[in-house]
């Protein structure tokens, strides 16, 4: 008799979440009795500490975390050394018998996303970085792995942008925020690569991070938003023949790093893609 993988995500506004598809379809393929619960805390008004221990009381072998705890769930676990110490966020937690393992596999699933279509000596110049929340910990850490020359940062919550600066210059990043919003334009025109690392442009929260007539000569960019996959922040920097990189590749990635916290099952990444968009071919829509 199999034994049964009980796996979850906690977040808000999980209705457009695939991860519940992808997992329960790596289940199908390796043979294994595993189900994926959705939990939308946001819609059913639950308290992400207090789901989080009735997670593990209920028998889950593991959960991924999404917007927005990322940062609270890194205080509720033992944390893989193999991170950056200084990357104060977490995306998956496993449950130990005595105890939580949490890791990032937005941090690892990105990395892997970038070498997959830039190889691993591409240099990604000065980067402009809109947003400085949980996904945005992971992006920053992770970009800093290809020849960066300058991160500039903007969130809303100036707080925020400022310990991201910090937490990666203590690291030898070279990272500096942005105070001002009239700042914005002249940066951004300046940089060689363009991330957008906000919920803009997901289904619940359409609209583009970027002012469209900021995009322009840019040789890269990279949207974190797994669904839709072409958001608008994506279609005008194709529209401009853009090298792009979406939060589909991401979205893969971090969840067969994952998988592999979960399962112990080392996947391959292009086999899986191609069965998982003949199975949602919308996906990519």
């Amino acid at each position: 008799m199999k034994k049964k993988i009980k796996l979850g995500l906690l977040g808000n506004n999980l209705s457009k979440s695939r991860a519940k598809y992808l997992h329960e379809m790596l289940g199908d393929i390796y043979n294994l009795d595993l189900v994926y619960e959705n939990i939308d805390l946001k819609k059913n008004n639950l308290d992400f500490l207090t789901e989080l221990e009735n997670c593990k009381k209920n028998s889950f072998s593991a959960v991924n975390i999404t917007h927005p705890y990322k940062q609270i769930a890194y205080q509720q676990a033992e944390i893989d050394n193999s991170l950056p110490k200084n990357l104060f966020s977490i995306n998956t937690i496993v449950f130990n018998k005595e105890s939580k393992f949490g890791t990032n596999t937005d941090f690892t699933g990105f990395v892997k996303s970038m070498l997959k279509k830039f190889g691993k000596d591409f240099s990604v110049g000065k980067v402009f970085l809109m947003g400085a929340g949980g996904v945005a910990y992971a992006i920053a850490f992770g970009i800093a792995q290809f020849n960066i020359k300058d991160l500039v940062i903007y969130d809303e919550d100036l707080s925020k942008s400022k310990v991201l600066a910090d937490l990666l210059n203590k690291e030898n990043i070279n990272a500096r925020y942005i105070e001002k919003k009239i700042d914005i334009s002249n940066e951004v025109r300046s940089s060689d690569g363009l991330i957008n690392a906000t919920p803009l442009g997901m289904y619940q929260y359409p609209g583009n991070a970027f002012n469209e007539s900021d995009i322009k000569n840019q040789s890269w960019s990279f949207d974190a938003v797994y669904t839709p996959e072409n958001t608008e922040f994506m279609k005008v920097c194709r529209k401009l023949n853009m090298q792009t990189l979406s939060g589909f590749q991401l979205f893969l990635h971090q969840g067969l790093d994952a998988f592999f916290h979960f399962t112990g099952i080392k996947t391959n990444s292009d086999e899986i893609e191609d069965i998982f968009l003949k199975k949602f071919p919308d996906t990519l829509i």
